[in-house]
């Protein structure tokens, strides 16, 4: 037999002959173990489940830095084809934005109806757009043609993302900025 062999068939007749002390040491190391538990913290924050050197956590604070933090939700509103800029839409969109202000926690909502840039100054948006490039990101199941018309009406870049998540867009927009 080898030397570990006998040093573990030493060890293990040790432990058998004397089975009481062996829970007893077991016993006083999970006493010891339960109460330093209280003193166990587990930081699960954004800030340490993130590395610093992240470039993706680089680019989140350059658009935080940008537009601001807090939690958004986008709410989407889907009329009747040429639908739209009815007065009886606007009222509904208009009566749907004062119902979104009135739920806990909602501290603003904006529509279209009340973006700065559509009112002043009283220039045609296809104007405001010369010299910005455009990005049309389409993450619906599957392509739409109309996305794509719209994109070319838009002189937008189009760029169908089925299943997209975040990094797929964040790669696209940044390779489409570049």
């Amino acid at each position: 037999m080898s030397t570990l062999t006998l040093a573990m068939h030493g060890m293990y007749c040790k432990v058998h002959s004397r089975p009481w002390w062996v829970i007893s040491i077991m016993a006083v190391l999970c006493v010891l173990a339960a109460l330093e538990s209280r003193n166990f913290r587990f930081d699960a924050s954004a800030d340490t489940m993130i590395s610093q050197s992240d470039p993706e956590l680089a680019f989140v604070n350059q658009v935080t830095d940008t537009f601001g933090e807090g939690s958004f939700l986008v709410l989407t509103y889907t009329p009747n084809p040429d639908d739209l800029f009815t007065r009886e839409r606007l009222e509904r969109i208009k009566q749907l934005t004062d119902d979104l202000l009135t739920v806990e926690g909602v501290t603003g909502v904006t529509s279209f109806l009340d973006v700065p840039v559509l009112q002043s100054p009283p220039v045609p948006i296809a104007e405001l757009a010369e010299g910005f490039r455009t990005l049309l990101v389409d993450t619906s199941r599957r392509p739409r043609p109309r996305a794509r018309e719209l994109a070319d009406a838009m002189g937008a870049s189009y760029v169908p993302l089925p299943f997209a998540d975040a990094a797929k867009i964040s790669a696209t927009v940044r390779s489409n900025v570049a």
